[in-house]
């Protein structure tokens, strides 16, 4: 992340990021929060109802020119992170296209338990350390009431959106473990930890490498006669590690 003096910084080196457990993702669907011509009350409760979801929001805002620019990393060098930023004083600024910059952060969350309405604030991330220690979380404050129509002269365009809020309806693939039963006979298959009760309740999701024990018990007149796939057999208990995706063990009773 680029520092104020132009050197980098890094809070968790990438060797030590951990990767387990960890969730493929299915589906990733982007979707613009509506923030523009909506009124400010209706743009807080929209970013709001996507928090609300433990969802992060995706927040870009545009500098018109290196002065703004520079301004916005003064401010985050300079200051602690319980202090506001102005981020209206970028509104109605002009620039050309050589002259616009950009820059991304995450909305993780809010405050509005003031009384007065104009210290509620947006808790957003950033990706440029902790600023010398004055930011150990490396967050900032953004007012909620803020001019969410904010826009710039930018020559060639106009008028040219300062801000936009987004967000991602993401679905990921959660590990499980399926029973299948077989057989002439009847049966019960149990789990520890809880989530398969087989009976009706044949498949259940697990963090991924759980170690899962099942159990059958055979209803009266009925043998458990063993087990079948993802290395499970024998009469005795089965025992898997979840793995990503599906594991399935079939379990016959006659």
């Amino acid at each position: 992340a680029p520092s104020k003096n132009g050197t980098t910084e890094s809070a968790q080196q990438c060797s030590g990021i951990q990767t387990t457990p960890n969730y493929p993702i299915e589906s990733m669907t982007p979707a613009t929060i509506a923030t523009q011509g909506t009124g400010q009350s209706t743009a807080i409760s929209n970013i709001k109802n996507v928090l609300n979801q433990n969802k992060g929001v995706f927040f870009t805002f545009f500098a018109a020119n290196d002065a703004d620019w520079d301004a916005f990393q003064d401010f985050w060098w300079d200051n602690n992170q319980t202090v506001l930023w102005n981020v209206d004083a970028l509104c109605g600024a002009s620039g050309t296209t050589s002259t616009l910059s950009g820059h991304a952060m995450l909305v993780v969350g809010y405050n509005d338990d003031d009384a007065d309405p104009a210290k509620h604030y947006w808790i957003v991330l950033n990706s440029w350390g902790t600023a010398s220690g004055r930011r150990p979380q490396g967050l900032l404050r953004m007012p909620m009431k803020m001019n969410y129509d904010c826009k710039l002269n930018i020559s060639g365009y106009s008028p040219y959106s300062a801000f936009q809020f987004q967000t991602l309806s993401m679905t990921y693939e959660v590990p499980s473990v399926k029973v299948v039963k077989s057989g002439n006979g009847s049966g019960r298959v149990t789990s520890s930890p809880a989530g398969i009760d087989c009976g009706s309740a044949c498949e259940g999701d697990f963090i991924e490498g759980t170690v899962v024990t099942l159990t059958a018990s055979p209803n009266e007149g009925s043998v458990f006669a063993g087990w079948s796939g993802s290395g499970c057999s024998g009469t005795g208990t089965c025992q898997v590690t979840v793995s990503g995706g599906a594991v399935t063990v079939a379990a016959m009773f006659s």
